[in-house]
């Protein structure tokens, strides 16, 4: 139920909160003016996003990314978002399943409201680092378009990543693997707290 919480007061930021400067590019990072955390922006998959929005307030930021050539080709829409949501106190360690599967759903349900929506994997890992993190897929319908959505929820010390891409695209429609899980998950588990 806390998690709940606090995906609602996020998401609150999405209407309530007038955008913030937008964040800074060093050394092939985003840095978010929101303050909190960096994320890696130095591959081809991650620079073909740019930067659409960021809010903030001081229980975390939103920052959305969209896929610049996207507009144009064949309606294609895709778009990356990352929830930094701050936290009084480190999630205990046999809360964390249940912390990241309401994340995602409290996610699914704010933005989309009248969206059906299967889920389709999720399944948790660790980085090469040590680093927690869990993946999850879904597939739904937005009206007539067809919508297919993967998560990474990282849990850190004092904040909670939620990373997601959201597309209409089926994997290899652009000619490439942009819309795969593995140049995604890349991108999603090299944030980093910190700014």
């Amino acid at each position: 139920m806390r998690f709940a919480l606090l995906f609602l007061a996020a998401a609150g930021l999405l209407g309530l909160v007038s955008p913030a400067v937008a964040g800074t590019i060093r050394d092939s990072r985003y840095y978010a003016d929101g303050g909190g955390y960096s994320i890696d922006m130095q591959r081809p998959d991650d620079r073909a996003f740019r930067l659409d929005k960021e809010t903030s307030n001081g229980d975390g930021v939103i920052t959305q990314f969209i896929f610049s050539p996207g507009a144009t080709f064949w309606n294609l829409t895709a778009n990356r978002t990352i929830e930094w949501l701050k936290l009084s106190q480190p999630i205990a360690p046999e809360q964390n399943d249940r912390a990241a599967q309401d994340l995602v759903d409290g996610y699914l349900t704010a933005r989309y409201p009248d969206v059906k929506y299967t889920m389709l994997a999720r399944r948790k890992s660790r980085t090469d680092d040590g680093r927690l993190y869990y993946v999850f897929e879904a597939k739904g319908r937005i009206a007539d378009n067809d919508m297919n959505w993967q998560f990474c929820v990282l849990p850190f010390d004092t904040a909670i990543a939620l990373v997601v891409q959201a597309t209409n695209a089926r994997p290899g429609q652009l000619g490439g693997d942009t819309f795969e899980e593995a140049p995604f998950l890349r991108w999603a588990t090299s944030i980093r707290p910190g700014s």
